[in-house]
């Protein structure tokens, strides 16, 4: 078994020691030797491989390792991975200019190749290290986004596999978008629908009038996929000739009653559905079949209404957002219409808008947090936390509303947030509310400010002094944790 793996081979061996050594041609010490050598040698990725010439050396890493308390941390999380608490120490390295010390490379490696969702701040704090190990071994060589051009940009480009090519293509975006758009440009006649899908969706990050021209011609592309997620990064290019086009159709639905205007009190918007579909429509991703449960003509208006400027409701109508709300919600067709304004919104990023229709949402029978947490999701840090604040403290927002809103985010939050958000979350509850409420303290955990996790955990002893369940004790082990990961980085 020469050419097997580390594993392979201690299989074999816990198959000799089952049966027994007096039964075999090796002895019991010579089986604990060997198992522990093949052990060391799995732990470090070792792969059976013919080696012609010389192995290439390590390079050398300037960069200092992480002290010890950090590294003990991390030991720490590798034996119970949590890759949330993982990433963020990355971070926190890659902030600080520190790495991940050599011995414990392979572990982290090797847990970071297996996950599902692989970020670059690992195999970054890995150093050089890690990409040496990595060249070796197949497992762990998996395409990240870098901070910096390589200097082999083009030729990975033009011979590249498709995630590596996707993976340098979103680093270059990020550091020269023109250059990104120049990249897709060369090898378009020859990639493959999928691929030209997926350099589209590149695209769209940082998208502006200098991708237009561009996607305007995607839309006449031989692949529907293609067509469809060319039209999707349109939409979301103020100015493109697509977003002219929506909105001219949307003014055709869009009417003011005349005597209305008169009596402004008396207020109405009227929609009018489209007759028919319009064959020309189809180029720029408009869909003829409807959703289930959609009449055809309510889903053809959402789409356009959806791809339409908000300047539009102001420009036909003469109301501001809030008014225009107001007057439209007397139309049958207001709920389309509702939705085609979410999604422009909360596309735009158009803080006036997002909290008007936030406000709307509120005040609902019932009240749909995924789609607060929508309107809010591509605003500045300042305006989302000053709406989600907001948005809790509503009067008809519930305790248990208010932990779904404020930890429904996915960024972290500044300390100002987190001590005006625990005083909101803080509050009396119901028995019931005491198991509805455990996922939401998990999330708070990993988004709270680590300055303020003594304040988060005396909330969560004073609201649930009656339970000692496992969720919020880990939820405060977790938060505390943070602050010390934080203070460990600290210069």
């Amino acid at each position: 078994m020469s050419g097997a793996s580390p594993i392979e081979r201690l299989r074999s061996l816990a198959s000799t020691a089952m049966i027994g050594t007096d039964r075999s041609a090796e002895t019991p010490a010579k089986v604990l030797c060997a198992a522990a050598l093949l052990g060391a040698q799995a732990r470090a990725g070792l792969r059976p491989q013919r080696i012609e010439g010389r192995l290439r050396e390590r390079p050398e890493d300037p960069t200092p390792i992480a002290g010890p308390a950090p590294m003990a941390t991390l030991m720490r999380l590798l034996g119970n991975p949590d890759a949330g608490l993982i990433e963020e120490w990355a971070v926190l390295a890659g902030r600080r200019g520190v790495r991940v010390a050599d011995a414990t490379v392979p572990l982290l490696l090797d847990w970071w190749s297996r996950q599902p969702r692989r970020t670059s701040d690992v195999f970054a704090a890995t150093g050089t290290c890690g990409a040496w190990l990595a060249s070796l071994n197949a497992d762990w060589a998996k395409p990240v986004v870098g901070s910096a051009v390589p200097s082999d940009a083009d030729d990975v480009w033009q011979t590249g596999k498709a995630p590596e090519r996707a993976a340098l293509l979103l680093t270059v975006r990020r550091v020269d978008p023109a250059r990104a758009l120049e990249m897709v440009r060369s090898t378009w006649q020859n990639d493959g629908a999928d691929e030209r899908r997926r350099f589209i969706e590149v695209l769209a990050e940082r998208c502006s009038m200098a991708d237009e021209p561009f996607l305007e011609n995607a839309l006449d592309d031989r692949s529907k996929v293609v067509r469809r997620q060319a039209a999707w990064a349109l939409a979301l290019i103020r100015g493109s000739r697509l977003r002219a086009r929506m909105t001219e159709r949307a003014k055709a639905m869009v009417s003011v009653d005349d005597k209305g205007r008169l009596l402004m009190r008396m207020t109405k918007i009227a929609l009018t559905l489209p007759a028919a579909f319009d064959k020309d429509w189809e180029r720029d991703g408009i869909e003829e079949q409807a959703a289930s449960g959609t009449g055809k003509r309510a889903w053809w208006m959402r789409q356009i209404l959806g791809g339409a400027d908000l300047e539009l409701w102001t420009d036909v109508t003469g109301l501001e957002p809030e008014r225009v709300l107001d007057s439209l919600s007397k139309d049958e067709c207001f709920a389309d219409a509702l939705a085609a304004l979410n999604q422009r919104a909360s596309a735009d990023g158009d803080v006036a808008w997002c909290r008007v229709l936030m406000q709307h949402a509120l005040r609902q029978d019932r009240l749909d947090h995924q789609v607060v947490l929508s309107l809010v999701g591509r605003l500045p840090i300042a305006h989302r936390e000053g709406l989600l604040l907001e948005a809790a403290q509503h009067k008809h927002v519930s305790l248990q509303d208010r932990w779904l809103i404020l930890s429904g985010g996915e960024e972290r939050w500044s300390a100002e947030y987190s001590i005006n958000a625990l005083r909101l979350l803080s509050g009396r509850k119901t028995p019931d509310e005491t198991w509805q409420l455990f996922d939401c303290a998990e999330r708070v955990s990993r988004l709270i400010a680590p300055q303020v996790a003594e304040q988060f955990a005396e909330a969560l002893t004073q609201m649930f002094p009656d339970t000692k369940a496992e969720g919020f004790r880990k939820s405060i082990d977790r938060a505390r944790l943070r602050a010390e990961m934080y203070k460990e980085f600290a210069p």
